[in-house]
């Protein structure tokens, strides 16, 4: 059976299984990867990663046993279980390599005393280390032993007096650079603008902020346009729990979505 509570569930996978890299996750995480092909899924990440021109760039040849006669590497032979494996390795391999990683230094190799350690590069890629999308999330169900960002509502954060000229992804680069890297979201009914944090750290850097001065502080944002060239505003960054009930359930409804009732 599987363990009630979520931290356990994550505590037997970290111990049955080894680090856990998903593709999907890598490639929608990086927009230098994401820019260059025509969706996520893995059929066209292989297809696009394997273009001959961009095969140029990239160091580590890929050759298909001769065991395996009856696939080609320009085939296509998705859905059949080998040559998705096949696929997903490829991809793993190429996104490594894409991202500026030496893959023959990439996996762990054991020191002198026989122990087993993570090599330099992987400690690098660790952001992407056991982090699985989630269909209908922008945030990953994360593997490793901490906190998922959407499990926590005391961790969701409001902004108040975005212009409508604004938009999210220049507020998104803003906070990147200030605080750290979040999710927007927004709620149904009265389309109120909250965020969480990605990373640990950056959420409790916030938080310190946030208790300086009663859990809520303005902030200078900057933005473009095009009639008035620059314009600064004052926004409002605030704990989601200073406004209310009715935030709060708004909030709830967008993590979780009523299921469709079927006829």
């Amino acid at each position: 059976p599987l363990p009630e509570k979520q931290e356990d569930f994550k505590r037997e996978i970290a111990a049955k299984l080894p680090p856990i890299y998903d593709t999907k996750y890598i490639i929608t995480s990086s927009t230098v990867i994401l820019n260059e092909l025509k969706s996520s899924s893995l059929s066209h990440s292989y297809e696009g990663l394997n273009d001959n021109e961009k095969l140029k760039n990239f160091n580590i040849p890929i050759q298909l046993g001769a065991e395996f006669s009856e696939y080609t590497l320009d085939g296509d032979a998705s859905h059949e279980a080998g040559f998705d494996a096949f696929m997903t390795g490829v991809a793993l391999i190429r996104c490594i390599e894409k991202l500026g990683y030496d893959f023959n230094k990439f996996f762990n190799s054991a020191n002198e005393n026989g122990v087993v350690e993570k090599s330099k590069q992987e400690e690098m890629f660790d952001y992407y280390r056991n982090k699985i999308p989630l269909s209908g999330y922008r945030l990953a169900f994360d593997l490793n032993d901490q906190e998922d960002p959407y499990s926590n509502r005391d961790d969701v954060f409001v902004v108040s007096n975005l212009p409508e000229l604004a938009n999210e992804t220049e507020l998104e680069q803003f906070f990147k650079e200030n605080y750290g890297e979040i999710v927007f979201y927004r709620t149904g009914s009265t389309g109120s603008l909250f965020f969480v944090f990605k990373r640990a750290e950056d959420k409790a850097k916030f938080n310190e902020i946030l208790e300086q001065n009663q859990r809520e502080c303005e902030v200078t944002f900057s933005y473009p346009n095009k009639s008035h060239g620059v314009i600064e505003t004052r926004l409002q960054l605030r704990d989601h729990k200073k406004f209310g009930s009715l935030l709060a359930e708004e909030i709830e409804a967008t993590f979780n979505p009523k299921q469709p009732e079927f006829l």
